[in-house]
């Protein structure tokens, strides 16, 4: 009998490739469009990876968000309270399409993942922040953050990881 609890949501997940499929995307990252990360998106990005994030796969679809901001949890009903999203500027966005594949790179050009696009979406954060801060007031920092640095389009899909940041 283990003494270790058990992981939020029931199951740990460390998203990064076997040593099988590192040496395929690999050879495919070349290949595939890629996004530079910020650096709170790298520290999302570490915390999906090494399974700190379990029970998610990868960054959250719209059915997840939508769900976070409307009951507090995943649609499994898992408590989760803040939504996590990849947020990317239009140009990335207009490169890709549900069902393509995104290489996610650090910001000197490192390809850290390889995500898969599930969903692709526009939010409304004002919305987001009143459902999450309570408050769409500016002086609120994670609001101020939310309106000042969210690109406009959002992707929500699996990931698999090559290397933590």
């Amino acid at each position: 009998m283990s003494g270790l609890i058990k992981p939020h949501g029931g199951k740990l997940r460390r998203l990064l490739a076997s040593s099988t499929e590192l040496q395929k995307l690999n050879e495919e990252v070349y290949d595939l469009p890629s996004v530079s990360l910020t650096p709170r998106q790298l520290c999302d990005l570490e915390l999906l990876l090494n399974g700190a994030f379990s029970p998610l796969g990868g960054f959250m679809t719209r059915k997840e968000y939508v769900s976070v901001l409307d009951n507090v949890a995943l649609p499994d009903d898992t408590v989760w309270p803040i939504p996590i999203t990849l947020d990317v500027p239009a140009s990335v966005a207009q490169e890709v399409k549900e069902g393509d594949r995104l290489v996610l790179r650090d910001q000197e050009g490192f390809a850290l993942a390889v995500m898969t696009i599930e969903d692709k979406w526009e939010p409304d954060i004002k919305v987001e922040a009143r459902k999450i801060y309570q408050t769409d007031e500016p002086e609120h920092p994670g609001v101020s953050y939310l309106f000042e640095n969210t690109n406009p389009v959002y992707l929500g899909g699996k990931v698999k990881g090559l290397s933590l940041p």
